[in-house]
């Protein structure tokens, strides 16, 4: 009995006694004091729990999107774009502008328009057909994306040439559209022909994502964008 009541005073004195600081602690203590007190936080500032959320919501994004909300983006890919423009004024159906324009067109080429028998058309006609679907793709993107070129688009095929004044690329894209309509004059109804679509107009606006595929159309089932990144308006 008299041990146990000497443990509990021995208890009871220890715990009497002051925490035991060290000079980490003071020089803790100090560094605080020199600092001052730490500023108001504004009431609209992003607390961290939601900044780590919209990091993470951003982080699984797909590539496009992300890419979107650089004000720089944009204006990088057209540049690439169009210096990927051949002097005539077509452009030729690539890996590399389909990746800016987020189109499989090895897909699109090497397998779909083969399969419909391009290659039985000529070499010279493959080709020029190659160049009329990229071309037309690149003036739809422009329309859609409302580029101040592709503003000046009446159609695929005809340039409004009165406005003024003009965009810094018009001598570019009036080539474009120049070339473009002697294609179509050489290879009249190909979109048709090759079954991807009724007109230039909707077909190449479904090959870019930007309005959905009808029930029979030959395109169905086919993985044309690489990327998730645009609104389909059907």
């Amino acid at each position: 009995m008299p041990a146990m009541a000497s443990y509990k005073s021995r208890g009871k004195r220890q715990s009497d006694r002051p925490p035991v600081r060290g000079a980490c602690y003071s020089g803790h203590q100090e560094e605080l004091s020199r600092r001052g007190p730490p500023p108001p936080v504004r009431p609209d500032a992003e607390q961290p729990a939601a900044a780590a959320r919209r990091f993470r919501r951003l982080s699984h994004q797909p590539a496009s999107l992300r890419k979107s909300s650089d004000p720089e983006g944009p204006q990088l890919k057209w540049t690439k774009i169009f210096q990927m423009q051949h002097s005539e004024g077509y452009w030729e159906l690539t890996t590399e502008l389909g990746e800016l324009m987020n189109v499989n067109v090895d897909l699109f080429a090497n397998v779909f328009l083969k399969n419909k028998g391009i290659q039985s058309l000529g070499a010279r006609a493959h080709a020029d057909i190659l160049r009329l679907v990229a071309t037309l793709l690149v003036l739809q993107l422009m329309r859609v994306e409302k580029l101040e070129e592709g503003k000046l688009l009446r159609t695929l095929f005809s340039l409004d040439e009165s406005s003024l004044p003009r965009p810094a690329r018009w001598a570019e894209v009036k080539r474009a559209v120049d070339w473009v309509c002697w294609a179509d004059r050489q290879y009249p109804c190909v979109c048709s022909r090759l079954e991807f679509g009724l007109s230039w107009e909707t077909s190449t606006r479904q090959l870019l994502g930007f309005e959905g595929l009808p029930p029979f159309s030959a395109l169905t089932g086919l993985k044309l964008q690489k990327t998730v990144g645009h609104l389909l308006v059907l």
